[in-house]
């Protein structure tokens, strides 16, 4: 009987175990972000989630919970004057009721962590986070994000690295990349010709092969629309193909190149270069035009002198006219 109990329980720990282990490892059909850092992989996951939560709350409104907690919705108003003795109890009972109903909620939160906004998963690769999360359209909370730290010039971000927003992922296997590509280029390839560019990446794998995988890719672009025109220095859309293990991530984002392929710390650079470059740029103009002036200058000065010899008379012309003539 006791080896009986012993095997039970070691069976529910096992199946718990798988259970959590696949619950909290990246899988295929997940949207999120991807966030790099350099070993300090704790203090990145605080940073990303700090910055994630700040925009989405922007993009999207606070989170249910928190809604909930601070701002009931059926909360019935008490006047001064008001006859009605049970509507002060009526209001206690529909506070508990609500209070009751948040707890509940965040029970289920914390019990089923997939109904969180942002959820940080094992994603088999140093130095590379995954946050799994529940909103919309990823992209656009990075770009939000980017844009704000481009105008404010300010660094946001210390041991937080490159964000990437993952729409999609998948097994990484040609049929499967495919398949799940097949929906991403169609959303942003669908229309008017635009500039495209494959920015490929793997960890820890060796059978995804970059060349066919980007020329795949390239091809079913241009199946959508012929005019589609690969561009590797400025592109209006990069697909950026992440592969780490066995599992794929994929999206579409614009801008790749000027938010410096999504590098935070980077992006607050960018009014600083800009800058120095329009300086180099009008020095050199300066530059060259000083010295067209110069060169002019020096021509119409040799143009006057041959003009004025040619005006001397023969017997005051220097001796070298004289010998020539």
């Amino acid at each position: 009987m006791a080896d009986a109990n012993k095997r039970r329980k070691a069976a529910y720990f096992s199946k718990n175990a798988k259970k959590a282990k696949t619950q909290f490892s990246l899988q295929p059909g997940v949207k999120g972000f991807l966030a790099t850092c350099n070993f300090r992989e704790k203090d990145c996951v605080r940073e990303a989630i700090n910055i994630l939560n700040e925009f989405a709350d922007k993009i999207y409104g606070e989170d249910q919970i928190e809604v909930l907690d601070t701002h009931p919705q059926n909360k019935k108003i008490i006047f001064k004057d008001s006859d009605d003795e049970s509507d002060e109890k009526e209001d206690d009972d529909v506070e508990a009721a609500l209070a009751k109903e948040v707890d509940a909620l965040k029970q289920e939160r914390k019990s089923n962590p997939n109904k969180r906004r942002f959820q940080v998963i094992e994603s088999g690769a140093d130095n590379c986070v995954f946050i799994r999360t529940t909103v919309e359209d990823p992209v656009c909370v990075v770009e939000a994000i980017l844009k704000d730290i481009e105008l404010q010039s300010k660094q946001k971000t210390r041991f937080l690295l490159r964000l990437l927003p993952i729409e999609t992922t998948c097994k990484a296997w040609p049929e499967d990349i495919k398949t799940a590509s097949g929906k991403l280029l169609d959303k942003y390839f669908k229309g008017e010709p635009k500039t495209f560019s494959v920015i490929f990446k793997r960890r820890n794998n060796s059978n995804v092969l970059r060349e066919e995988l980007i020329q795949d890719l390239a091809n079913d672009i241009k199946l959508r629309n012929p005019l589609h025109r690969a561009d590797m220095k400025q592109p209006d859309l990069a697909v950026i193909v992440e592969v780490i293990r066995n599992i794929c991530c994929m999206s579409v984002v614009p801008k790749y190149y000027h938010y410096r392929k999504y590098n935070l710390i980077e992006v607050a650079k960018i009014k600083e270069s800009s800058i120095k470059e329009e300086v180099a740029s009008t020095l050199k103009e300066e530059v060259a035009k000083k010295e067209s002036s110069n060169q002019e200058e020096e021509v119409e000065e040799k143009v006057d002198q041959t003009d004025s010899l040619k005006n001397l008379p023969t017997s005051e012309a220097p001796p070298e006219v004289l010998e020539t003539a």
